[in-house]
């Protein structure tokens, strides 16, 4: 008979690990997102195969700055050194000083500082969270050219918002990077919000229980628990 697991109520990233001792994430770009899959393992996304631009998409509260926490612990993990992006208060900050962060930036896109810490580094990883802020800003371009480059190199860029307001924007580097059509839905509001990935939800798709979400990989959707990273929580 076929194997499917039931998701958990809730987990954290060290019960995720727990549930498949013997996983390996596929590569150092490799992000945790949570635990899903018929037989219960973790789950996540890669951002050299299934990107290099990513969407964590919901509505406020949702969860999307701590499923960023869990993708940004997983890759430092793995030796990927990741640059912060916070235009507003966001849990975010709370990884200054982390050893695998190499800056916690805020709404000020300093390009050649951009340019200075990360062309040297062989990979890399930029999240950024209230991404929708930064839409049209100032030299918000940088981004977009993070992701072009991205796809013939080691990095990309994570990008966490609003769902509604990153399918509003048709241009710049929030429209680039939903090209991927892969991310995370953190919590789904109505079955419209598949479209910000290319893919229709069932019409009674809408907000299931605290921290179950949809994975999406290119036009498919999957569920999964999103992992909490205990030092987020």
């Amino acid at each position: 008979p076929l194997r499917v697991d039931a998701l958990p109520p809730r987990i954290t990233v060290a019960e995720t690990r727990r549930v498949d001792p013997d996983f390996v994430p596929p590569s150092p770009l490799w992000a945790m997102v949570g635990a899903g899959g018929d037989e219960l393992s973790p789950q996540g996304l890669d951002v050299a195969e299934e990107g290099p631009g990513i969407l964590v998409a919901g509505p406020p509260r949702s969860g999307r700055s701590t499923t960023l926490i869990t993708m940004a612990r997983s890759l430092i993990a793995q030796q990927t050194p990741v640059l912060v992006i916070a235009p507003r208060r966001s849990p975010l900050r709370s990884l200054e000083g982390t050893p695998g962060v190499l800056a916690v930036l805020g709404s000020e896109l300093d390009v050649e500082y951009l340019r200075a810490t990360l062309n040297p580094l062989d990979r890399y990883v930029v999240l950024v969270d209230d991404a929708e802020m930064l839409y049209n800003a100032p030299n918000s371009e940088i981004l977009e050219r993070i992701i072009v480059s991205g796809r013939d190199a080691d990095h990309g860029l994570i990008l966490a918002g609003n769902t509604a307001d990153l399918g509003s924007c048709y241009s710049g580097f929030i429209a680039t990077a939903r090209k991927s059509r892969c991310g995370v839905l953190v919590a789904v509001e109505t079955p419209d919000d598949g479209d910000l990935f290319g893919v229709r939800l069932p019409r009674n798709a809408g907000p299931g229980p605290l921290g179950r979400g949809l994975l999406f990989r290119a036009g498919r959707a999957a569920p999964i628990q999103l992992a909490v990273d205990e030092g987020a929580s």
